[in-house]
């Protein structure tokens, strides 16, 4: 959450966190069936990062990460590309 009202905290429309994707990235937080990316970033509209924030012993799966950029590609689909990583915060 700490994270979540840092970035909120930016304004900033293209770096956004607990952003749900349905059928584009604007969805309602939680809406049936769709899937949420913690952190997205979308740069020049060109390349999509897509931050996902793992704790303890959980990894990023190969199915996850595609479902991910899938669904960021839905809702934009101007992307030339989207990279989607695990991180792990240090604090």
């Amino acid at each position: 959450m700490a994270l979540k009202n840092q970035i909120d905290a930016l304004r900033d429309p293209d770096f956004r966190a607990e952003v749900s994707a349905l059928k584009n990235l604007n969805e309602t937080y939680g809406a049936k069936g769709s899937v949420r990316i913690d952190v997205f970033e979308n740069i020049r509209n060109e390349i999509v990062c897509i931050y996902d924030i793992k704790t303890g012993k959980s990894v990023l799966r190969g199915s996850r990460a595609a479902e991910l950029a899938a669904k960021a590609f839905k809702g934009l689909p101007s992307a030339r590309q989207i990279i989607v990583i695990e991180t792990r915060p240090s604090r």
